[in-house]
């Protein structure tokens, strides 16, 4: 019977890490799923580690159903998106770049539109929604801060109703808690409400330089902003953030630190000889 030779080997995939990222992200799951425990407990796994992280990321990557994974994948779900989203923990292997601790942060804000579904009855299946009246935005809210290279401090996920300022509160308060060496954070003018920054300068005494538009009708260049436009844009090629398409606002955001922590792991693979 004729068989051809290339259906034995195994299929790889754009989404598929590279054996050098493998090799900088394993260690970090393993870490997440089994702690400092030596071997794990339990029944041996079906699939391995990384086959599991090529389904996530596929999803990730592409937005396919997990019913419609390629059939040599595992099925997705199997490995939870918590601990994948410890990816988060490449912050540690920032040592390895130019500037391993951060010193100034960008904090900015991406809407998102719902995942399509017509209102119904079923309406607390589609989680935390909410509507902006000022932005005309039906969906949820990012809100993301970035140091000037472009790696994800922490992000949020919001309904929309929640104003600018008050995510800013919780964003800012997780990335001064985690890194004490930034000293200014760059912000959009709607972030300069509600206190934020007098909070700013009497708790964590770091400044928060607000950027608003210079004048002018059209389009005008924010100073600083494209360090989060930049990323924003990185994230969106993952076609799995393109909407909401999840219940839990926890879930959208551990979907963002993957996204966000995989392209840390291809630089820092870059960077390892």
């Amino acid at each position: 019977m004729w068989c051809n030779r290339d259906m034995r080997k195994p299929k790889t995939y754009p989404s598929d890490p590279t054996p050098k990222e493998w090799a900088v992200i394993e260690p970090l799951l393993r870490r997440a799923l089994y702690g400092r425990k030596p071997k794990p407990l339990g029944a041996p796994r079906k699939y391995s580690l990384y086959d599991l992280t090529r389904a996530r990321l596929s999803v990730l990557r592409n937005g396919i159903h997990r019913r419609e994974l390629p059939h040599d994948l595992p099925p997705d779900g199997l490995l939870p998106l918590p601990s994948l989203a410890a990816v988060r923990g490449l912050g540690a292997g920032r040592t390895r770049l130019s500037r391993p601790r951060p010193s100034a942060g960008a904090l900015w804000l991406a809407e998102v539109g719902g995942s399509g579904q017509p209102a119904c009855a079923h309406h607390a299946q589609r989680g935390a929604r909410g509507y902006d009246g000022g932005k005309k935005i039906k969906g949820r809210k990012r809100p993301i801060v970035v140091d000037s290279q472009g790696s994800v401090l922490a992000v949020l996920v919001t309904p929309a109703r929640v104003s600018d300022a008050q995510g800013g509160y919780e964003v800012l308060d997780a990335v001064l808690t985690r890194y004490r060496s930034v000293q200014v954070v760059i912000a959009d003018s709607a972030y300069d409400r509600e206190g934020l920054l007098e909070w700013s300068l009497g708790k964590w005494e770091v400044g928060l330089d607000c950027v608003g538009r210079s004048g002018g009708k059209g389009f005008v260049v924010c100073s600083r902003r494209w360090l989060v436009e930049r990323r924003l844009a990185w994230l969106l090629r993952c076609r799995r953030l393109s909407r909401c398409y999840d219940v839990l606002c926890e879930v959208e955001a551990a979907w963002l630190w993957l996204a966000g922590g995989c392209w840390l792991m291809r630089r820092v693979a870059r960077n390892t000889s």
